[in-house]
């Protein structure tokens, strides 16, 4: 009985083994295939945030929100930590 286990052992890893691989190969050859598509100006002006800070009580937190190369500061607060924009440029 300990033989016909380990077969069975044997084969359902084999076919874990494929099944990941072919996982594996169809994520790794879509993100290929999509990661084309962008450019150099694609990738720099993706907004991003910087400079966390929070107040000394912990009510309300600001950042500075890069986005398309304009800075603008951003500030959460309440309870609800409600997102609001302080500067526009």
């Amino acid at each position: 009985v300990s033989q016909f286990n380990s077969a069975a052992g044997d084969y359902y890893m084999i076919v874990l083994v494929r099944i990941r691989s072919a996982f594996l190969l169809f994520i790794v050859g879509g993100t290929l295939l999509v990661g084309q598509s962008f450019s150099v100006a694609d990738v720099l002006s993706a907004p991003f945030p910087s400079n966390l800070v929070p107040t000394t009580d912990g009510e309300m937190l600001a950042w500075i929100f890069n986005q398309e190369g304009k800075r603008n500061i951003w500030v959460a607060e309440g309870s609800d930590f409600t997102v609001r924009r302080l500067t526009n440029y």
